[in-house]
Formats: structure tokens, C-alpha cells, sequence
């Protein structure tokens, strides 16, 4: 089954996904001082780098584990067009990176 959740401020966009045991959360937001605090706040080892030359985007993959989790959350994020997107997922790694190399803008 799939549930979804939405949330929205007014500069700041939250939505999130379930399927089976796969949680994906896609968050987005227009304050560039948000934008800073969020990304220096991830706390994880990169573990790669996507290009997109036709777009002029680099998104960034970390892999993050919080303490009370037992496996680990991966999360990509980057700017396009003056926005700050995240994506965040608990699944194994080389489905997310799967899914971030076939997203389009």
C-alpha cells in the first residue's frame, strides 16, 4: 500500500511517501537562509555526487544513520532555480541512487 503526506508553508514545500517498508521524503525551499542551515545540518558521509550537465545540477548523496535507526537513510540534495530540494529514503542504496539518476527537472 502507498500513503502520502503533505505539509506546505509558505516558502517551504513537505511531502512524504510510503510503499510497503519504503519511506521517501521529498522536501523543498525558496529561503535561501533556510536553505544553508539545512544543508550544513546533515550530518552524513557523502558517498556520491550526480551531474547533470543538460540542467547545470549536482546533487549531492549522503548516507545517514540516526541513532535510533536501524539501517541507514540515504538523502540527496541540491539548488535548482533558486530552490533547495531534498530527498531523503530508507532503502537499500543502490535503489535510491537509481531513483535520484532517473529523476528530470
Amino acid at each position: 500500500s502507498t500513503r502520502v503526506r503533505s505539509s506546505a508553508a509558505s516558502d517551504v514545500y513537505k511531502r512524504q511517501y510510503q510503499h510497503d517498508d519504503k519511506v521517501i521524503t521529498l522536501y523543498m525551499d525558496q529561503n535561501i537562509d533556510n536553505q544553508n542551515s539545512i544543508a550544513i545540518g546533515l550530518d552524513g558521509k557523502q558517498i556520491k555526487k550526480i551531474v547533470f550537465d543538460d540542467e547545470n545540477i549536482t546533487i549531492t548523496l549522503l548516507a545517514v544513520r540516526d541513532k535510533a535507526d536501524k539501517e541507514k537513510n540515504y538523502v540527496a540534495y541540491w539548488k535548482y532555480e533558486e530552490v533547495y530540494y531534498q530527498v531523503s529514503g530508507k532503502m537499500p542504496e543502490n535503489e535510491f541512487e537509481k531513483l535520484i539518476e532517473n529523476m528530470r527537472f
